[in-house]
């Protein structure tokens, strides 16, 4: 489950990064899967899979979140994962789209915290 993951470099101009490449994780995806692959080890979670499936919002409008999680209670979680810095709007409207459209699941936002702020993710759920 570990990735090849090439160094993060923002493209010039461009906001929020450099765009994803469907199918890679980037260096905070990557942390994400580390504390997942603990947590299955540890026996917490039963299953975690790296962008597994993708929803239909609209037409021609999809989201694909970054993890999907089975609990051993048997709910499944969506997390969508982010690093510290800002935060688009078009990924806040897509996860609340979707967990208004697909209620049945379980949706979370998890966002890194910088290390001078005790580092970790922080979990939004929707």
């Amino acid at each position: 489950m570990g990735a090849c993951v090439m160094p993060f470099r923002a493209a010039v101009g461009k906001r929020y990064g450099r765009r994803h490449t469907p199918g890679e994780m980037n260096k905070t995806e990557s942390r994400y899967a580390e504390l997942l692959q603990a947590r299955l080890l540890a026996g917490e979670i039963l299953a975690w899979h790296f962008e597994a499936v993708t929803f239909k919002l609209a037409s021609d409008l999809r989201y694909t979140p970054d993890f999907c999680v089975l609990h051993c209670d048997g709910s499944f979680e969506l997390i969508d994962v982010k690093g510290s810095g800002p935060i688009d709007a078009k990924s806040l409207v897509k996860i609340k789209a979707a967990a208004e459209r697909f209620y049945w699941f379980d949706w979370t936002m998890s966002v890194e915290q910088l290390k001078k702020n005790g580092g970790g993710f922080v979990a939004r759920r929707f």
